[in-house]
């Protein structure tokens, strides 16, 4: 299989190195028309270039874009269209091993685009997750914030600590809580104030923050909510007027 990946940013560079640490021959270029002899075009373009370059992608080509938010439609009209959304956050010096494990949301214009995709994701040894057009971006949604939002509320903590040893501090607890949750799956469950219904300590924790950092203050009560789902409720209900 010859794979032509059009965009040169950390995309295009992981799954070019899958692909050929997989054995297959793969190019990164930035000219669409170069893909012209391929077996299929991936575009790893940002998002908001996507149209305007699979529409000088010569026709009847296998054509996919890695976009989770962008539409299948951006592909232009027509069959061999897909999308192979890679769930996973890369680096554009991360290399082939930076998608181990990772799975892929795919869709197609067709059932054997849809086939293809799947396919194509087996063959960088992705697993292929099947996604019809009408659930996007909402699966993009749920990769932001189990990865993106993670990071804003670690520089967050990091912040309020004011240290130059807050990364040091902090990285081994959350490291664990990370892997705790991930080790319980589907019963995973927070601890701290909010799993007690320790309202005491959240108000002291927002007076001070009001006081320290207002911004902090509010996503604090933000990811505070989001608990109390998750929490007995007769904790929640103890904590809730707070928040």
């Amino acid at each position: 299989m010859d794979i032509v990946l059009v965009g040169p940013g950390r995309a295009g560079h992981a799954l070019r190195d899958r692909a050929l640490a997989r054995g297959y021959r793969a190019r990164l270029v930035r000219d669409p028309r170069a893909g012209a002899t391929a077996d299929v075009v991936l575009l790893t373009v940002p998002d908001r270039e996507i149209a305007a370059v699979a529409a000088a992608v010569p026709a009847g080509l296998w054509l996919g874009h890695v976009s989770g938010a962008t539409p299948l439609a951006a592909l232009g009209a027509g069959a061999r269209r897909f999308v192979l959304h890679p769930a996973q956050s890369l680096e554009r010096d991360g290399g082939s091993a930076q998608l181990d494990g990772a799975s892929a949301f795919v869709t197609g214009s067709d059932g054997a685009a849809l086939e293809f995709a799947a396919n194509l994701a087996r063959a960088l040894d992705l697993r292929p997750v099947p996604l019809a057009e009408d659930e996007r971006p909402l699966p993009h949604v749920a990769c932001v914030l189990a990865s993106n939002a993670l990071v804003a509320m670690l520089a967050a903590s990091c912040r309020l600590l004011g240290r130059d040893d807050a990364l040091t501090i902090l990285a081994p607890l959350a490291t664990r809580a990370l892997a705790n949750a991930i080790a319980a799956g589907s019963e995973m469950r927070p601890t701290g104030p909010v799993a007690r219904g320790d309202a005491v300590t959240i108000g002291r924790h927002l007076t001070a923050l009001e006081t320290a950092d207002p911004e902090i203050a509010e996503l604090y009560r933000v990811v505070c909510r989001a608990m109390l789902s998750l929490v007995d409720p007769d904790a929640a209900a103890r904590v809730a007027p707070l928040l």
